[in-house]
């Protein structure tokens, strides 16, 4: 089931609609499927949804599943969404009489949780909910790509790294440097470039950065391998 529509965002946002759940399905369809700033995808499995966002140039822009993270098969789901597209907005849509369920979905990774009666009740903050979620996500991709291309202009070899600790960007000054080409870089450690000494360095100088009382720059040098 797909609803179409213009809006003031850049385009429909692309709303993948997970509906495991007949009652709260009859529910949050229909007002997903009337918002026109959504063009909304509807899919009755887990499967059915992470295949639609394994399809080549899918786009999706948020995933609204009645799976919450904090059950076993909404872990598993949100996992496998992480795995394809760390900055997909998960939406969880709980049913409204589960005291419990929206804490605990948001304490398992949801992005937001909505909570909707099986009768239809409670469904209008569902859109602004998930348009809040949409909007967030498109403002912060915008500003990572500008930041990437004001990075990967400069000269001077610079990375990043994730929440683990691993290579999550690199200009084309460090694929250079260290000799490694780029997808052999993004998801490795720094240990792929840095003896295990000069690992210890670099996160003794990040910690001193990042103190409330530290400088604002540190300078040292450090052997490549």
């Amino acid at each position: 089931m797909r609803g179409r529509g213009v809006s003031g965002m850049d385009r429909p946002a692309r709303v993948l609609h997970l509906a495991t759940d007949p009652d709260l399905a009859a529910a949050v369809a229909p007002a997903l499927a009337r918002e026109t700033r959504f063009d909304v995808e509807t899919v009755a499995e887990p499967a059915a949804a992470l295949d639609r966002l394994d399809a080549a140039g899918d786009g999706s822009d948020c995933l609204v599943s009645d799976l919450a993270p904090h059950t076993d098969a909404g872990a598993d789901l949100l996992a496998g969404v992480r795995a394809r597209d760390p900055d997909l907005p998960f939406v969880a849509v709980v049913d409204a009489g589960d005291g419990t369920a929206a804490a605990e979905a948001l304490s398992a990774g949801a992005t937001d949780v909505v909570r909707v009666a099986a009768d239809g009740d409670r469904t209008a903050p569902l859109v602004a909910r998930v348009a809040n979620a949409v909007d967030g996500a498109r403002t912060r991709r915008r500003e990572a790509d500008r930041a990437r291309t004001v990075v990967g202009a400069l000269g001077d070899p610079v990375y990043a790294l994730d929440a683990d600790g691993r290579f999550s960007y690199v200009n084309d000054a460090f694929v250079d440097l260290v000799g490694y080409d780029r997808a052999t870089i993004v998801g490795s450690e720094p240990s792929l470039v840095k003896s295990s000494a000069g690992v210890e360095r670099g996160e003794h100088h990040l910690g001193r950065v990042l103190s409330a009382d530290g400088p604002e720059k540190v300078t040292f040098e450090l052997a490549l391998q």
